[in-house]
């Protein structure tokens, strides 16, 4: 058997073996498995977004324009997308509130004569700003459904939130 043959047997076997162990444990999580359009659709958000961050001028406008992409893909109703542009808002607003603290606390530790107390300090106000910021990117989570297409975005809503945040 040639070693092209035994790398394909091997892929084969990998793949009659492993994805049914995939499909079992989103089953077991009460989820349907990303079909590949789903998982095209949700690229071609994120290649959207892009490019919407590229050209924003930041602001109201282009916070609508990536809030309201996203209810489409999410494909909500227009109450839900409503709502969910008001969670937004609020995430939004929490991760100003943690971005301030956390700068206040570097300036405080630029401050701090010893530099071993510095560092703790930096990083005790670092593990807090990103504990702020799951925290602000999970108020998302209450709009979100258990299917596939929710699945992808609810995976990704921390770095959503925070190219939301970066170009507005």
């Amino acid at each position: 058997m040639s070693l092209r043959m035994l790398a394909f047997l091997s892929a084969v076997v990998v793949m009659v073996v492993g994805f049914p162990v995939v499909l079992a444990k989103q089953a077991q999580n009460g989820l349907a498995a990303a079909t590949t359009v789903e998982v095209q659709e949700f690229d071609r958000l994120w290649r959207d977004l892009g490019s919407l961050q590229a050209r924003a001028t930041g602001g109201a406008a282009f916070r609508h324009s990536v809030v309201t992409r996203t209810g489409q893909y999410l494909q909500f109703a227009t109450d839900q997308a409503a709502s969910f542009a008001e969670q937004v808002d609020l995430a939004l607003t929490k991760l100003k509130e943690a971005r301030v603290r956390m700068q206040e606390l570097d300036l405080r530790a630029s401050k701090v004569a010893d530099k071993a107390a510095a560092i703790r300090l930096r990083r005790d106000g670092w593990s807090q700003w990103q504990q702020e910021q799951r925290m602000a990117a999970d108020r998302l989570l209450v709009h979100l459904h258990r299917t596939a297409r929710h699945h992808l975005f609810a995976e990704k809503r921390l770095l959503w939130l925070l190219r939301l945040d970066h170009g507005h």
